[in-house]
């Protein structure tokens, strides 16, 4: 269900929240699925590009982005990406 307009930054600020902790494959309660690892990159380049384009940076690497990803396919092996 979509948020409500009057608590749509509230309720995904807590979401995003989450899903910057779990980026990182140390200390993430799950490891993520290789689907949801696809999905976001694609999240967290939509953000950049909307921050490059608000003027709010110059640019970013895209795959630096693809890293962090990456690195929850080594630290959690097969296992965990078959989801």
């Amino acid at each position: 269900m979509a948020n409500m307009s009057y608590c749509r930054f509230e309720n995904t600020a807590r979401d995003v929240r989450d899903c910057l902790a779990a980026t990182d494959p140390y200390n993430s309660e799950y490891p993520i699925s290789k689907g949801e690892a696809e999905i976001g990159v694609r999240m967290f380049k939509n953000i950049m590009d909307w921050a490059v384009e608000n003027n709010i940076i110059q640019d970013y690497d895209e795959d630096a982005i693809q890293v962090v990803f990456d690195e929850h396919a080594r630290i959690h092996p097969r296992e965990s990406f078959d989801r």
